[in-house]
């Protein structure tokens, strides 16, 4: 959280935003909701934000307006439960919503782990379905980690034309 909240409050300078945030692990959820306050609320920025306690695949039922920007952090917590992971049908269904939510030249940030208990599968399913997307409604980006070992983790960003 701490990476992408710095980076969504330098890359919209925006003085009047919302960011909404979808958390399953509740331990995480007060986490952030302390991180929150330290980052993005500051004087001279005017950032609410909304933190719901449930998956990013049912995001649609919080969301009604068109968003900017959407990141995911797949696979599990570092240090935590591996049995609590992000799955590649819920991955893909959740990335096929924001797609539909986003306004033109709004962006989606993943970054994708590859390895671990279930990293090769997300990451294999999640990777065929993004060669998929339409090149005519959306630029898809991948990045790689060329000199990192044991299966860094890869980054894609989606910008709707």
């Amino acid at each position: 959280f701490h990476n992408a909240a710095v980076f969504i409050r330098k890359l919209s300078c925006i003085t009047d935003s919302r960011i909404l945030l979808f958390q399953t692990l509740y331990q995480i959820c007060n986490q952030i909701f302390i991180c929150r306050n330290r980052i993005l609320c500051h004087k001279d920025y005017n950032i609410r934000i909304g933190m719901f306690h449930a998956t990013h695949s049912d995001a649609d039922k919080y969301i009604k307006e068109e968003l900017a920007a959407a990141v995911f952090n797949l696979g599990y917590l570092p240090g935590g439960d591996h049995s609590i992971a992000t799955k590649a049908e819920s991955t893909i269904s959740a990335i096929e919503k924001f797609m539909r939510m986003l306004k033109p030249n709004g962006y989606i940030f993943i970054e994708i782990y590859r390895g671990g208990d279930s990293g090769f599968s997300e990451s294999n399913a999640v990777l065929e379905f993004l060669k998929g997307i339409d090149y005519k409604k959306f630029n898809v980006l991948l990045t790689d980690y060329i000199n990192r070992p044991k299966n860094p983790p890869m980054v894609c960003v989606i910008q709707k034309r």
